[in-house]
């Protein structure tokens, strides 16, 4: 963490916002951006300060707080995802329908709801006008039908059977990072004292 945390804030002159609160835990799967506003799933690896702190770090952005306590699933967007301007991928499940409920209680925007038949369907990002998601083989039939119906915009497909089996999912392998006169701003708790001995990184103006 100290390396990542030089990169953004040597290499990159990112924004980096320290959370403050010491008691705050704030997992990034919890945190879905829409584009518009942000919803922050609380009750598992997200607290209220964690909630509180991304509220904090964004403030030109509506955050929501949504209890995630009782679904299954261990991140927000394990079963939410963005799929297309305006449109979020849902996956199936009644306790999945009653986090929906809430975050369509809360929000500042209306969002066509995409209904996939497993989270595996669910699992894709959104970005840049382009959306990643994976294979056939992996999706199933029935969702990768659903996104040659409704999603018209430009698509990627990509395999990740073997990282499945770790658990490892598309919104989670991917950092999006632009370089822009203003950078959005990256949330941490990482301290001074937290880049110990073993950090080697060293820039170098030879570096091109």
């Amino acid at each position: 963490v100290g390396e990542i945390r030089k990169v953004l804030k040597g290499d990159l002159r990112m924004n980096v916002v320290e959370i403050q609160n010491a008691k705050a835990t704030l997992d990034g799967g919890d945190v879905l951006f829409t584009g518009k506003e942000i919803f922050v799933g609380v009750g598992k690896r997200t607290n209220e300060a964690g909630a509180q702190a991304v509220a904090e770090a964004f403030p030109e952005y509506a955050v929501s707080k949504v209890n995630f306590a009782n679904c299954e699933a261990l991140h927000l967007k394990d079963v939410f995802n963005m799929a297309g301007k305006n449109v979020m991928a849902v996956a199936p499940g009644p306790d999945v329908q009653g986090v929906l409920r809430q975050m369509q209680d809360v929000a500042d925007y209306p969002y066509h709801v995409m209904q996939m038949d497993s989270r595996m369907g669910t699992d894709m990002l959104y970005t840049n006008g382009h959306l990643i998601h994976h294979v056939r083989q992996e999706m199933g039939d029935k969702s990768y039908g659903t996104l040659d119906e409704k999603i018209l915009g430009p698509r990627h497909h990509t395999q990740l059977t073997e990282l499945a089996k770790v658990g490892g999912t598309i919104s989670s392998l991917a950092i999006l990072i632009a370089r822009t006169r203003n950078p959005k701003r990256i949330v941490s708790n990482i301290q001074d004292e937290d880049l110990g001995y073993f950090t080697m990184w060293k820039r170098s103006d030879q570096m091109h």
